[in-house]
């Protein structure tokens, strides 16, 4: 399916323009930025007379089911702190932002990490994927985890 220069460009300004929603447990501009030009695509290829090029107002209108999307995303999500998982994160961070670094296994002990083993991998990696903690090399193969300052949050 082809798409006229101006849809293009269009969806990409859209798509650049997302939130960095860090709360969301998922990346939102990949999968948001995918949906619209699905939906652009869909709307080319369903019109009346069939299309199989993608004009400007496909892509606005694509545009505008994005925002809805993103906004019932951003009202539905999850408040941090709802759900164990949730509460569990905000330890995590909480014990590495204070610390700066701090070992893994140093970590786990401060927030008992070995209650919840699934959901402490999952917040350390939740964290490390957003970029808020880094592993560092440490002594004796040891890992460290260190927070990033230069985050906003």
């Amino acid at each position: 399916m082809a798409i006229v220069p101006a849809a293009k460009r269009r969806l990409e300004e859209w798509e650049n323009s997302l939130p960095d929603d860090e709360d969301m447990d998922r990346d939102l501009s990949s999968r948001m930025g995918l949906h619209v030009w699905r939906a652009a695509m869909a709307r080319a290829w369903g019109a009346i007379p069939q299309r199989i090029e993608i004009t400007l107002e496909d892509a606005e209108a694509a545009i505008l089911l994005g925002e809805y999307q993103v906004r019932m995303r951003q009202y539905y999500a999850p408040t941090p702190g709802d759900s164990p998982k949730w509460r569990h994160l905000n330890a995590v961070r909480a014990a590495v932002e204070q610390a700066g670094q701090i070992s893994i296994r140093d970590l786990r002990r401060s927030v008992r990490g070995d209650r919840f083993p699934e959901d402490f991998d999952w917040s350390v990696g939740y964290l490390e994927k957003r970029g808020l903690i880094t592993r560092l090399s440490g002594a004796r193969n040891q890992i460290v985890l260190g927070w990033v300052l230069d985050q906003d949050t």
